[in-house]
Order: C-alpha cells, then sequence, then structure tokens
C-alpha cells in the first residue's frame, strides 16, 4: 500500500520540499525534475543506509532528505504546474504580457501571505489583471448591484464591472459580502470563470460531486493551478491565504521568478520569508518589471512596467 513520505529534494542549495506515495522497500527512482530543462544531476546523496544503484533508492519508512549536485546551475521549479503553459491555457481576459503590481501591501509596510484576503480585494486583483480591452468592455461606474455596497466605496467600480463581466457572484440573499474573507472555494470559482470548464481528477476527501463549486474546483485541478494539503483535503470553506491567492493567479499567467532572475532593488517585505514556500510567488507579484523568459524563471530585465493601469478612472469613487 502506498504511504505518503515528505522527501525534501536539495539541490546545488536550492530546497523543495514534496509529498509523494511510495511503497515502503520498494525501488524508487530519484527524481530530477526539480533542475532546469537540458541541466544534468550528477550526484545524489541520501541518508546513510539507503542503497543507491542506477538512480533508484529503496523507500525506507522514514521521511527522506535527498541531496543533489549537478553539472551546471540548477533553476528550481515548482512540483505543479508544468514548467511550460501552452498558450490556450493561459486566460485569454486577463493580460498574461504585462507584469505589473496586482497586490499592495499595507500602511504598516507588511504584505501579510498568510494572512486572509477579502472578496473585495479578490476581485480587485482580477480586476486590474483583466486585459484593457475587456476592462474596456464590461466597465461601469454606476453602484454594484448589491444591497450591502454603496457607490462611494473604494472597490465599487471593480465589483459592478466585475459582476457585469460575470466572473463574480453575490449571495442569494442579494449581498456580496465585499468585507468577507474569501473562502478556497469561492476563489476557485473566479479562477475557473476565465477558463473554459474541464473536467480534472479531483481526488480531495472533502471534494464530493455534490459541492457546489466541484466543476470550479475540477477545472482548476486540469490546469494545474491547484494542490490540496497533505492529509489529502482541498478544504473548500477555509479562509484562502494571500500566498496561495498569488501563487495560484501566477499559475493561471505563466508568472514566477527565482533567486537567479531577480535584480537588485525589487521591493522585498519584512513579513516574507525567503525560506517560504511563496516567498518568489509574493514578489512577482508584487513588483512592477519587465522579463524575459516564462515561470518559473523569469529574467527581470527592469523594474517598472510599459503597462500603465489607470486607478483614478477604474478604481476611485
Amino acid at each position: 500500500t502506498p504511504t505518503k513520505y515528505t522527501v525534501t529534494y536539495t539541490v546545488d542549495g536550492n530546497t523543495v520540499v514534496a509529498v509523494e506515495e511510495y511503497v515502503n522497500n520498494q525501488p524508487v527512482t530519484i527524481r530530477d525534475k526539480f533542475v532546469k530543462s537540458g541541466y544534468t544531476v550528477t550526484d545524489w546523496s541520501v541518508p546513510a543506509g539507503l542503497a543507491v544503484s542506477g538512480g533508484k533508492f529503496n523507500m525506507p519508512s522514514d521521511n527522506v532528505i535527498i541531496t543533489a549536485t549537478s553539472t551546471a546551475n540548477p533553476i528550481i521549479i515548482p512540483i505543479n504546474p508544468p514548467t511550460e503553459i501552452p498558450d490556450e491555457d493561459v486566460p485569454k481576459d486577463l493580460n498574461s504580457t504585462d507584469h505589473y503590481v496586482y497586490i499592495m501591501g499595507y500602511p504598516d509596510g507588511t504584505v501579510q501571505p498568510n494572512g486572509n484576503i477579502t472578496r473585495a480585494e479578490v476581485t480587485t486583483a482580477f480586476y486590474r489583471l483583466l486585459t484593457t480591452e475587456t476592462r474596456d468592455s464590461i466597465f461601469t461606474s454606476t453602484k454594484a448591484p448589491y444591497s450591502d455596497i454603496a457607490v462611494s466605496q473604494w472597490f465599487n467600480k471593480a465589483i459592478a464591472s466585475m459582476s457585469t463581466g460575470k466572473y463574480v457572484m453575490g449571495y442569494p440573499d442579494g449581498s456580496f459580502g465585499a468585507n468577507k474573507n474569501i473562502t478556497r472555494a469561492e476563489f476557485v470559482a473566479i479562477a475557473a470563470r476565465f477558463m473554459n470548464a474541464k473536467d480534472g481528477t479531483v481526488t480531495f476527501s472533502d471534494v464530493s460531486t455534490t459541492n457546489w463549486a466541484y466543476q470550479y474546483i475540477s477545472t482548476a485541478v486540469s490546469y494545474g493551478w491547484i494542490e490540496g494539503y497533505e492529509d489529502g483535503t482541498f478544504r473548500p470553506n477555509q479562509p484562502i491565504t494571500r500566498a496561495e491567492a498569488m501563487t495560484i493567479i501566477n499559475r493561471m499567467l505563466n508568472r514566477g521568478v527565482d533567486a537567479n532572475g531577480l535584480m537588485k532593488g525589487f521591493k522585498d517585505w519584512p513579513d516574507n520569508v525567503k525560506n517560504a514556500w511563496y516567498y518568489f510567488d509574493v514578489l512577482e507579484a508584487t513588483n512592477d518589471h519587465e522579463y524575459t523568459g516564462a515561470r518559473p524563471v523569469e529574467q527581470w530585465t527592469s523594474l517598472t512596467s510599459s503597462y500603465t493601469y489607470d486607478i483614478v478612472k477604474y478604481e476611485r469613487p
């Protein structure tokens, strides 16, 4: 019976933690998918007592730390999604070409990656990321069609416009809940509306086919945007964190940088921990930049963006 193990891969000092299923004492192929295409891992080491032969070792009954060196300086890539995203899998209504800031920090100088994000903040982030043509086609400055939103509120234009485009919806009682923390299912529902529905393999133990968000979650799985937790759950009703939201959006838009792609002077945050799984996704979402390449190995060439977003027109009451 397969058992889940936490396997820590360290390649030339860069670390990725993967949760994988292995059968005890069965040969396992050592993975080199964490290095850039064209680079070759030349030397592996595993804990004492594990015999390595032909690039394989026997999985013990404990978690494993694997260390490797390569023929060149590898670039770590995430376990999911694929390293290259086909053009047809990038949402056409969202601007995946210009990499400008879509998540703002707080007045105290923090970005709070592990904090929650509200329905209004998520709606506004996606609204900012629309192509200009799409945004102009749905733009309205009239009052959003919900009982709990006033035309004078900072998020009215975004919610009203995104509702016109049918990217966001309110609740059956006529409210929108702008200041409520958005759940993981609600967030994925908005994301999935930018793409054609697809049937993915949904294996989360807490997502049944009767869940209202099942098709949205299935679509997000099929495009490689989302992952569950180590215990096999998705936790659809749990508030999504800001870091989780940024990571999914970056995956949608094929945006992503690593340590080798950064340039001096980028905006960092005191609470964006360098060794955290979300570190580079937070930087990607909160820094304007010109770039070459694509996720996860963009090379930033400028800390400005040629794209201009008219925040007064599109957002100010």
